[in-house]
């Protein structure tokens, strides 16, 4: 792959990856009266407006698998935080990831397909059961109650 295709293929996907929060942003939005209900979708609403936020948000829009970054839309979505900043941080961070594992799917390095196919998963199978564990684990994060865990790791010194 030559460098210009290398680039532009790295752009278009780490932007539309991040565009695609849109959607779950304006689905929170849509939600935001029940989802504020939720202990943890009012404590995101507290952390939103600072520096730390957009910090954490680009952490867990670069981090590969986990959608950690979609549980940040939620929330941020069902208390109208500010997307254009969001949108920013997501595609610089979609960008660097893509960028990264682009690089890396090229060397050869990831071989996914190899893997399943010794554990004898088709890549259908193995997209249904992490879609599965993903729901239950937003449930989970959602369900957790943060604000109390926060409070107890900050009195053992753990957490700032």
């Amino acid at each position: 792959m030559n460098p210009l295709s290398f680039t532009l293929v790295v752009i278009i996907t780490g932007v539309g990856a991040a565009l695609a929060k849109v959607l779950i942003y304006y689905g929170a939005l849509g939600f935001g009266g029940r989802l504020r209900r939720n202990r943890n979708v009012r404590l995101l609403s507290r952390w939103m407006n600072t520096k730390s936020f957009l910090l954490s948000l680009f952490i867990t829009a670069f981090i590969p698998i986990l959608p950690l970054d979609d549980y940040l839309y939620i929330g941020a979505g069902a208390n109208r935080a500010r997307l254009p900043e969001m949108l920013a941080v997501t595609i610089s961070a979609k960008i660097s990831k893509s960028a990264f594992e682009i690089s890396l799917e090229l060397l050869g390095i990831i071989r996914v397909t190899d893997y399943l196919r010794v554990l004898g998963i088709t890549s259908v199978e193995l997209s249904l059961l992490l879609s599965v564990f993903f729901l239950v684990l937003g449930v989970i994060l959602y369900e957790l109650d943060w604000e109390r865990i926060l409070g107890v790791l900050k009195k053992r010194g753990v957490a700032g």
